[in-house]
């Protein structure tokens, strides 16, 4: 699967440092939804600050409550050909592990986040999420990225890609 660098909207809503906020990243990237509105919404509803993350049963309420269907992902191995196309939320777990998890957003197959969860280990599919609130006569996305890509998100997914240029100059020197 293709990796495009998204923070969802994080910066542009002036959070900064890191944050353990996938379920919040993944839904607003999904949703098209502000992350400033998804992060309130989501840290009324756990009763805490998300900035740590939250549960995923605070991610499953707030799909639910805007009409995405929850699929069990019978814990097949994170790839393309075991979940749909179009937009798509997924919880993940490392295989063997019963620690922690993560969330991320799918668009026709393209990961969109901080990171590739494929250069991550083995992860699993625990659940995902689809939209059901469209009509069916529509052969559009009904939700997804609603709004541009603003210049500071832009700047960070060229940096994001000559730092990963760098990398495999270096590996490849490495291996000669």
């Amino acid at each position: 699967m293709e990796f495009i660098w998204n923070d969802g909207g994080r910066s542009s809503a002036g959070f900064v440092g890191l944050a353990g906020d996938c379920v919040t990243r993944a839904i607003a990237i999904a949703t098209g939804t502000s992350y400033r509105d998804v992060y309130q919404s989501l840290g009324k509803s756990a009763n805490k600050t998300v900035r740590n993350g939250v549960s995923s049963s605070v991610g499953d309420e707030y799909l639910r409550a805007n009409q995405w269907h929850r699929h069990q992902g019978n814990g097949r191995p994170f790839q393309a050909e075991h979940l749909p196309r179009g937009v798509v939320v997924v919880h993940l777990e490392k295989l063997n592990t019963r620690r922690g998890g993560h969330f991320c957003c799918l668009i026709d197959h393209e990961i969109h986040d901080t990171w590739n969860p494929m250069d991550d280990g083995d992860y699993a599919i625990v659940n995902y999420w689809t939209f059901t609130g469209a009509t069916s006569d529509s052969k559009l996305p009904a939700i997804g990225p609603q709004r541009p890509q603003d210049s500071e998100q832009l700047l960070t997914q060229n940096e994001f890609e000559k730092i990963l240029r760098r990398l495999r100059a270096l590996d490849t020197t490495a291996s000669n």
